[in-house]
């Protein structure tokens, strides 16, 4: 009988590495940059000034995010007082406040 042994490393695809806190498998996370969240917020500020009552959904689809990413992005515009929703959810539109 012969028996082989691989290393975990070996195994795993390249970018994923051993949590050894919770001893399971996890992508390493990027960082992301200043920059690349001032694009994403640039475009959809851009959108919604083309089509103000634009949804979630298809903010995602245009900027090949997911509708969490979306989400995640104008709640920070929202914080930053950028940004605020008038009217409800079906018959409301997005306001860009200029500061």
């Amino acid at each position: 009988m012969f028996k082989t042994i691989i290393s975990l490393s070996e195994r795993r695809p390249e970018g994923w590495v051993i949590d050894r806190a919770n001893d399971s498998d996890h992508k390493k996370k990027q960082p992301t940059t200043t920059m690349a969240m001032e694009k994403t917020t640039e475009k959809i500020l851009c959108l919604i000034k083309e089509n103000p009552q634009i949804t979630y959904r298809a903010l995602a689809e245009t900027l090949g995010l997911t509708e969490d990413g979306v989400y995640w992005s104008m709640k920070k515009l929202r914080e930053k007082g950028l940004l605020r929703r008038i009217g409800g959810r079906k018959e409301g539109y997005w306001e860009i406040v200029e500061q």
